[in-house]
Parts: structure tokens; C-alpha cells; sequence
């Protein structure tokens, strides 16, 4: 009867009754290969429906990145995606020889051919990794002429490359274009995305035995809008570029349904003062929407439009 009784259940049960992004990760204090985040990735699929997913890695190894301890841990590594790798001339000559102090760049590999990755429908771009600085003079200019000597020259630097990562996008993302886009960039940690699930992102881009300390999944469930473009697919990771940095502590509350940051208030007027937001408000499109109609944190981050009576 029992046994029966589950069979009903069951036959009756919706078979995608979830909605909603899926989030796994793993870390460990010893470097572990990528493979250990296949299968939870894989039991995400309710959370997800194909159309974007991507993993993110901290903690790597020197030298399967192709560099010395040093560099990984004070070097920004950088991923340019290429749509269109015939733009990747361009990109470098104009966006990353006159601007950095590269210290070891290459291209991802990558298996021969896209389809023989069973489900994966869109080609995933080229994807090329760079371990660089920012040049001390265009530094010392970035500096001088944003008027940021009050920050640290790290705090500087961090600054300049979100705004060079913005800038490159801009450049060859927006306005329709979609040839190139920054993927990531941060220190001792990388991000890889693609039109599809994340499982198939760490078979795609030779990721099995890549070691790190931290792995993270992510599987997307994009329903309306061009998300399932690589450009726009999540996740995204970037440095500091809000005033809630990363490390800071917070408390939450969820009976009282707030999220308290716990940093003091002459820290976030520093970070303020610093902070040199855009002056253009969109006037268009998603980022409008966003930008006019997006709720905060303890509201479920979701469209205002989109709650219930």
C-alpha cells in the first residue's frame, strides 16, 4: 500500500514544478579537481533550463595557469571572451598591449568540436586568459586625472580595471555589436560561462582536471529577454565595484527581514567619495528596467511589477 501510494504521489507531482537560478560549490584547504563538481552541477538541472550556466574557480594552482605563485596571487587574470575571434587584433592593440604588463596570456583549450558535448546547441566563444598589471604610468595618469591620490595605489588599480572592463564591453559588446566582452577578472580566480548548462562549460573549456580550492556552479533558468546570449548569461565576476565590498561582513535577520552591512559609516563615506559612478542614467531597454524597478535584497531581489497582490 505504501509502496502504491508513493507511485501516486509521484504521477502526480509536476516534473518542473521549480523555477529559479541553482547554486553548488565546494571548497576544501587542499586543490581539487574539477570534475568533483560535475555531478552536483548535473542534479541542478530543475534549476536551470540550458540557455546559461557557467562555474567559477579560487584558490588554483600556479602552475597549471602557467604562472609562478607570485603572479597568480598579485596579478589580475583576466578572461576575454571573443564571439568573433577576428576582433581579437583589434582588442589587444587597442585594449590590452597599451594598458597592461602582461605577464603570461594564452588561449584557453577547448575540445575540437562543441557538439560532440551531448545537449550543447551555440558554439561557446573563444576565451583568452591574461595574468597583467596595470602600467605604473597609465596608473600614475588614471591617478592624477580622476583625482583618487586619497586611495591606496592597489585601491587605484582595482578601481581602473573595473572601469577598463566597463569600457571594453561598451566598446565591443554593446550597441548591438556582441563581438567581445570581458568574462572576469580578479586575482587567483576565474570565471567561465557559456549557452548552456554549467556542467558543459567544465567539459568545453578542459576544465576536469583543472585544480582549485573552490569551486562554484551555476545554473541559470532564463525565460524572457536575450539572456541566452554568452554576453549576458550569469554569472559575471568583477572586483570591488559597489560600496559593499568583498569580505565584508554582514548580519541578517529573517524575522525581522533585513540585511545589515557591518561596515562603519566613515568607511562607506570613503568608499562613496571614491566611487565615481556614471552620471548617464540609462534611458532604455533592460538596464531601464532594471535600474527603474529591480527591489532590494530583502524583498527577493525580483521586478516590483512582479509581486503578487
Amino acid at each position: 500500500m505504501n509502496t502504491s501510494n508513493r507511485g501516486m504521489d509521484g504521477a502526480m507531482r509536476k516534473v518542473e514544478a521549480e523555477g529559479g537560478c541553482g547554486v553548488v560549490g565546494l571548497a576544501c584547504s587542499v586543490p581539487v579537481v574539477g570534475r568533483h563538481i560535475l555531478v552536483p552541477c548535473s542534479q541542478m538541472h530543475n534549476r536551470g533550463n540550458g540557455k546559461g550556466g557557467g562555474l567559477a574557480a579560487a584558490g588554483l594552482v600556479p602552475e597549471q595557469m602557467g604562472v609562478d605563485a607570485a603572479h597568480l596571487t598579485r596579478d589580475y587574470l583576466i578572461q576575454i571572451a571573443l564571439l568573433d575571434p577576428a576582433v581579437r587584433s583589434e582588442v589587444i592593440k587597442q585594449h590590452v598591449e597599451p594598458i597592461f604588463d602582461i605577464h603570461a596570456g594564452y588561449r584557453i583549450p577547448t575540445v575540437d568540436d562543441y557538439r560532440d558535448i551531448p545537449g550543447l546547441e551555440v558554439a561557446p566563444p573563444d576565451v583568452w586568459r591574461y595574468f597583467a598589471r596595470v602600467r605604473e604610468d597609465v596608473l600614475g595618469r588614471f591617478i592624477e586625472d580622476q583625482r583618487l591620490s586619497a586611495l591606496s595605489r592597489q585601491a587605484a588599480e582595482d578601481e581602473f580595471v573595473s572601469r577598463w572592463a566597463f569600457g571594453l564591453n561598451r566598446r565591443f559588446y554593446g550597441g548591438g555589436r556582441m563581438d567581445a566582452f570581458a568574462l572576469s577578472y580578479g586575482r587567483d580566480m576565474l570565471v567561465l560561462k557559456i549557452v548552456g548548462y554549467a556542467e558543459d562549460a567544465l567539459r568545453y573549456y578542459k576544465m576536469e582536471d583543472v585544480r582549485s580550492r573552490i569551486w562554484i556552479g551555476h545554473q541559470r533558468y532564463p525565460t524572457k529577454g536575450r539572456v541566452w546570449h554568452p554576453g549576458g548569461a550569469h554569472p559575471f565576476a568583477a572586483l570591488d565595484v559597489a560600496l559593499v565590498h568583498n569580505g565584508d561582513r554582514i548580519a541578517i535577520s529573517v524575522s525581522r527581514r533585513r540585511i545589515d552591512l557591518l561596515v562603519d559609516d566613515a568607511e562607506l563615506a570613503r568608499r562613496r567619495r571614491a566611487s565615481r559612478p556614471s552620471a548617464d542614467r540609462p534611458a532604455r531597454g533592460y538596464a531601464r528596467l532594471y535600474a527603474e524597478h529591480v527591489l532590494q535584497a530583502d524583498q527577493g531581489c525580483d521586478f516590483d511589477f512582479l509581486q503578487g497582490s
